[in-house]
C-alpha cells in the first residue's frame, strides 16, 4: 500500500490533461529535484518521478488524476505536509487555465538577468 494517494477527477480530456501534467513534471524537477519519466499512451499516460526518499507514479487519463507515491524512512514523517504540498500544487494547477499558444514573442533578456527574471516571474504566480 502506498504511503500517498491522491485521486482527482477533472473534465480536461486526455490532451489538456497532457499540458498540464508537462508543468506539474517541469514544476516537480526544478523545485524538488525530482527526476521524471513521461510515457504517454493512447488511453492514459503515466510519469513515475524519484527523488532520494520519494518514488512514485502519476498517471493521468481523461477524467482523472492519480498518484501514488512511497516514502522513505525519513520521510515518512513529513507524509501530510508533502501530501498537503502536492494536493495544493496540483489543485493550483487545475485552477490556473493553460497559457495560450500563440503567445506573444517576449523581449529577449541578457543572459545575466534572465535567470532573475525567470525566478521572479515565477515567485510572482505562486503567490
Amino acid at each position: 500500500m502506498p504511503d500517498i494517494h491522491i485521486l482527482r477527477p477533472h473534465a480536461l480530456g486526455l490532451a489538456d490533461a497532457r499540458a498540464l501534467v508537462e508543468r506539474w513534471i517541469l514544476d516537480a524537477q526544478a523545485h524538488h529535484g525530482m527526476t521524471c519519466v513521461h510515457a504517454q499512451g493512447l488511453e492514459h499516460d503515466e510519469v513515475s518521478f524519484k527523488q532520494p526518499g520519494v518514488e512514485g507514479l502519476l498517471t493521468v487519463t481523461s477524467d482523472r488524476f492519480e498518484l501514488t507515491a512511497e516514502l522513505g524512512f525519513l520521510l515518512r514523517s513529513f507524509k501530510q505536509k508533502i501530501t498537503a504540498t502536492i494536493e495544493s500544487r496540483l489543485n493550483e494547477l487545475l485552477d490556473t487555465p493553460p497559457p495560450a499558444t500563440a503567445a506573444a514573442p517576449q523581449p529577449r533578456l541578457k543572459s545575466d538577468t534572465a535567470g532573475r527574471a525567470l525566478a521572479a516571474a515565477d515567485r510572482q504566480t505562486r503567490r
